[in-house]
């Protein structure tokens, strides 16, 4: 079985907490990094992998804590910083401990967002990383996300 796809979970739990939407034309959440192109005002999530190595835990039989960390991105309208920081506000604080199936711990790092500066194109922009932890079993040939 493969690992857990974090940043398209974390997008779920951000599209449930009325961040964006992933399916209006065109979309305002993105798995990937923020495009060129799309609307002004949009955010943005990528799985950069491990925020530490993995623990194992107690109990034996290969179990084990895994970390992805993944990068959240927001880009605002031209020119409108109040209306991007607003946006990045919520999306952090709906990464505080959602309900996200599957995870142990899902937490945004820092006290808010990092504020990053305009684009070329005077959009500002934020960033700020969330830790997801689940459990999984490893064993030989591979790592097993507990259900």
């Amino acid at each position: 079985m493969a690992l857990r796809d974090a940043a398209a979970d974390l997008l779920a739990a951000l599209e449930s907490a009325g961040v964006g939407s992933t399916s209006s034309s065109p979309p305002t959440l993105y798995s990937a990094p923020l495009p060129a192109g799309g609307p002004e005002a949009l955010v943005s999530v990528v799985d950069f992998g491990a925020a530490e190595d993995a623990e194992p835990r107690l109990g034996g039989a290969g179990r084990t804590s895994l970390s992805p960390e993944v990068t959240v991105r927001v880009r605002g309208e031209r020119h409108a910083f109040a209306a991007a920081q607003a946006l990045a506000q919520a999306a952090w604080a709906a990464c505080w401990y959602p309900a996200v199936e599957g995870y142990v711990r899902v937490v945004p790092s820092g006290s808010g967002p990092s504020y990053l500066g305009p684009d070329p194109s005077g959009r500002h922009q934020f960033s700020f990383t969330v830790r997801m932890e689940y459990r999984a079993t490893a064993a030989a040939g591979g790592v097993t996300p507990d259900t």
